[in-house]
């Protein structure tokens, strides 16, 4: 990834604050693998999330995932998530990356 697409990642994560960015990025569909883009965004689909893709090499931080179904959406322990979630329709399920073991962290 070259400095300037990184710089651009990194960017799109800044949470507000002393700045207006925009934080919220678009609705992603629910795979077994999915690459947020912005630091908030809806999921939909019900197809169990067992992989979330860092946004950026050695990246620590948290997104924040609201789901808009009402059943079926949920996260799997089968690639960097450290523990199962089911999640709950428009409750904000806060995902915390440590990049020193490599898993995200669910909220609930």
């Amino acid at each position: 990834m070259s400095v300037n697409a990184e710089l651009a990642g990194q960017q799109a994560f800044q949470l507000p604050g002393g700045n207006l960015k925009q934080v919220l990025g678009p609705q992603i569909t629910a795979a077994a693998s999915i690459t947020p883009t912005f630091a908030i965004f809806h999921v939909t689909g019900a197809t169990q999330i067992t992989t979330i893709v860092i946004p950026w090499a050695k990246f620590a931080g948290q997104i924040i995932i609201i789901p808009d179904d009402a059943n079926g959406q949920s996260t799997g322990t089968g690639g960097n998530i450290a523990l199962a979630s089911t999640l709950v329709q428009k409750k904000a399920l806060i995902m915390t990356y440590d990049p020193l073991q490599a898993l995200w962290y669910p909220s609930y």
